[in-house]
């Protein structure tokens, strides 16, 4: 009776001093903490839900197009003209999709970035708050939270693509208006000559042009895409596999 007692208050001391060295603004801090880190994953998720998918339904609308085109003598000229316009608003639709898509990178990087800086030096400055202030005793261990918080974040800009992937769309999306600007500029050319050469063959080669270059953009940003996510994710593998902080010991 007497050792169950003993142990009993033994006990009751343990639990009493643990729950005295944690302040009570300690939990709120850190509840603040994990509702603005939640608060940044719920807009970068929001951000991409807004983005527009791709809509394989304009490229039946092209097909039905080019049912309505007629070949003849008389109607070539009108009808390659009609096909130029169906290929640029074809291909426009990609050049507003990796506008959006940019968008919503950057808005996606700038809420991880800043999460990160802010968590981070949040986490740096608790040692130095509670050698400062007295009062603030315990407050150095809320700064490995924070410093958590701070790599989780930027995980999470790797792992979806934030700062990458807003270059990668820009990079994408300035290309695609340097391909069609180029196709203006060289459909006009040869419309003006064409009544006079009538070099129809070119027309074609200059849609055919437009069209290689426009899709080897896209499967260009597709690979790139696949390679920067695989790498993210073999990355943040293998720092949180439990045999990542452990260290090769030396053979005898």
């Amino acid at each position: 009776m007497m050792k169950v007692s003993a142990s009993g208050q033994v006990a009751s001391n343990g639990g009493s001093a643990l729950g005295d060295s944690l302040q009570p603004w300690h939990g709120w801090v850190a509840g603040l903490a994990l509702l603005v880190f939640v608060g940044v994953i719920a807009a970068a998720a929001y951000a991409r839900r807004r983005r527009p998918v791709e809509d394989p339904a304009r490229l039946a609308e092209f097909f039905g197009e080019l049912r309505t085109l007629a070949w003849t003598v008389e109607g070539r000229a009108s009808s390659l003209d009609r096909l130029a316009a169906a290929m640029a608003t074809l291909f426009q639709a990609e050049v507003t999709y990796y506008y959006r898509t940019r968008t919503a990178r950057r808005r996606t990087a700038s809420l991880f970035r800043w999460s990160a800086f802010l968590f981070g030096t949040a986490g740096l400055a608790c040692p130095l708050l509670e050698t400062a202030v007295p009062n603030w005793a315990g407050v150095s261990r809320l700064g490995y939270v924070l410093l958590a918080a701070a790599a989780a974040s930027l995980a999470g800009n790797e792992l979806f693509g934030g700062t990458k992937g807003h270059i990668r769309t820009v990079t994408a999306q300035y290309t695609l208006e340097r391909l069609l600007n180029v196709f203006v500029v060289d459909w006009s050319e040869w419309r003006s000559t064409v009544e006079t050469t009538e070099d129809w063959a070119a027309g074609f080669a200059i849609l055919r042009r437009l069209s290689d270059g426009v899709y080897a953009t896209l499967l260009d940003e597709t690979r790139e895409w696949g390679a920067v996510v695989t790498e993210a994710e073999g990355a943040y593998r293998a720092s949180v596999s439990p045999s990542a902080g452990r260290s090769e010991k030396p053979g005898r």
